[in-house]
């Protein structure tokens, strides 16, 4: 199976940087990140994006528009978790 994102349809990849632009917003903005690693593949034909920080990791609270629109995207297919030695780590796949 081709792994490249030059397979997908113009649409994901347009989708794709949206889910990256955000995740890097959110990352730097809430997550106070200094580092900031991005992993896309594509898994059955579809992308799946990893984003991994090393910011101060998830907070409790009232979702926001980055939350909404991972969550339109995805049909819920998305996480965002807490990583052992600090930061979070975000997975998105659509």
């Amino acid at each position: 199976m081709d792994n490249a994102v030059e397979v997908l349809p113009i649409r994901d990849r347009i989708l794709t940087l949206q889910v990256i632009d955000e995740a890097i917003a959110n990352s730097v903005r809430h997550g106070l990140s200094k580092s900031i690693r991005i992993e896309v593949r594509v898994e059955g034909g579809r992308p799946c994006i990893e984003v991994t920080d090393d910011g101060i990791g998830p907070r409790s609270g009232k979702s926001g528009l980055g939350s909404a629109f991972f969550e339109s995207l995805t049909a819920g297919n998305w996480s965002l978790t807490q990583q052992p030695n600090g930061g979070s780590k975000l997975t998105v796949k659509f």
